[in-house]
């Protein structure tokens, strides 16, 4: 089967700069709600786009740097 020229466009293998939070608990072993907590209590910080709420991908970086101290 041919390959698809599309496949190897550099867009495609972008990391997403905000995730959702289903993609930060995964990013994090814990489940949605210890994420939304965490989100709740200020712990990690997010950003509101509509009625989504995403974490920047800096944000957990530091929650783990800062849980490492």
């Amino acid at each position: 089967m041919a390959r698809n020229p599309r496949d190897d466009r550099p867009e495609d293998n972008i990391e997403p700069v905000l995730l959702p939070v289903p993609g930060t608990a995964r990013a994090l072993g814990i489940g949605t709600t210890k994420c939304r907590e965490l989100i709740a209590s200020g712990e990690l910080r997010s950003v509101r786009i509509d009625r989504r709420v995403l974490v920047p991908r800096s944000e957990i970086d530091a929650y783990v740097a800062k849980k490492l101290r």
